[in-house]
């Protein structure tokens, strides 16, 4: 820390290079949920506790390994790996780093403990470049008045002529016709009262159950 400020780097952050570590050792691979492990967990795995005030960092790995291969040769060599390039890269200092083996997965290749030694410690970083800025010093201007040329400001005379006010001529008045209210009322007609149709009553079947509670018919 100095006092231009600080420098956090996030878990988020060191979880991506802790993945990109481990991916870059042989032996380990990745395992996924399919129809037939549908209960069982993905792999890898990372756990990244980032202490920023104490400028640490604590890592638990779970990985998987492919098969043949020195399993415990893997593992030892992820740690390894894990740690150099996480305090390469962030310059945080890594407390401890578990790997957890989950799974072993068959592979279609063969690794050896030889192929494993060969592998880089550490990717081929690329060095950063700053632009250097060239700050011009301030120019001292001497006592007086300002040497900039000032441009004329014209300001138009108030000595204008009132608008003019134009009145309409008169217009004549139109005469408007009002319809007389003596109309003759609306004629109403009302209907005659149509003549009554007889209603004949006729006797239920015998064999009607509307005859047994003597209920009438009506036609």
């Amino acid at each position: 820390m100095n006092n231009r400020g600080r420098i956090f780097i996030t878990e988020r952050a060191v979880s991506r290079i802790v993945a990109a570590a481990a991916q870059s050792v042989p032996g380990t691979t990745q395992v996924g949920k399919t129809l037939d492990r549908i209960a069982a967990r993905s792999f890898p795995r990372y756990d990244v506790l980032v202490d920023a005030d104490r400028g640490v960092v604590s890592i638990e790995a779970f990985i998987a390994v492919t098969w043949p291969a020195p399993v415990t040769r893997v593992a030892e060599e992820v740690r390894a790996t894990i740690t150099d390039w996480v305090t390469g890269m962030t310059g945080l200092r890594v407390t401890h780093c578990n790997i957890l083996v989950g799974t072993v997965v068959k592979g279609e290749h063969r690794v050896t403990a030889e192929l494993i030694d060969a592998s880089p410690d550490l990717p081929a970083l690329r060095p950063v470049m700053v632009r250097e800025q060239h700050v011009a010093a301030p120019r001292e201007t001497e006592d007086g008045p300002s040497r900039m040329a000032l441009t004329p400001v014209t300001v138009a005379s108030e000595d204008t002529n009132p608008p003019q006010v134009v009145t309409a001529p008169e217009q004549p008045l139109i005469p408007i016709t009002v319809a007389s209210e003596d109309q003759e009322p609306p004629e109403v007609t009302i209907a005659l009262p149509r003549p009554l149709t007889p209603i004949t009553v006729t006797p239920w079947h015998p064999l009607s159950p509307a005859q047994e509670k003597g209920e009438p018919r009506v036609r």
